[in-house]
């Protein structure tokens, strides 16, 4: 059923026989200016977001960081957007408070103002343990949380909060 400010096309046929001595309609368009107004009305209220979402890929190195921004294009298509390696400041440790206020900076200009970022980021293997373990079949935002008790059962590990 059409709301009461709907206007249906049976509707419109039906005003245009009607006054069918006017000549308020033209041969490109049959909508009457208030149907016009209605409909761009609404795309104000309901905007669809044509922006892309970003993904920025960073690879932590032993002396310096690369850094890859990617646009999706289609499913199965990717676009390099821009690409940078930074050296480290070697007054820096990895370590050391300052370290994340040295990355920062890097990050917010490489990443500009965009607001739907995805950011991933790899780092080496020297110093991580990795196991394959099973997790039960879940919903996907449950899957985090399947892995980490699916871990502490298998491995006893401190939780640093």
């Amino acid at each position: 059923m059409a709301k009461r400010d709907e206007v249906s096309s049976t509707e419109r046929l039906l005003d245009l026989i009607r006054d069918d001595s006017k000549s308020e309609y033209s041969a490109t368009g049959i909508a009457s200016p208030r149907s016009f107004g209605h409909r761009l009305k609404n795309i104000f209220i309901n905007p669809v977001s044509f922006r892309k979402s970003i993904t920025v890929g960073l690879d932590l190195g032993h002396d310096d960081i690369k850094m890859v921004k990617m646009s999706q294009i289609s499913d199965q298509k990717y676009e390099m957007l821009e690409y940078a390696r930074i050296p480290f400041d070697q007054d820096v440790d990895r370590q050391s408070p300052q370290f994340p206020q040295f990355l920062r900076p890097i990050m917010m200009d490489f990443c500009g103002n965009s607001k739907n970022v995805k950011l991933w980021c790899t780092i080496s293997s020297a110093r991580v343990e990795t196991r394959q373990i099973r997790i039960p079949k879940v919903n996907p935002k449950q899957i985090p949380n399947s892995v980490y008790w699916s871990f502490k059962k298998i491995s006893a590990f401190d939780e640093i909060v």
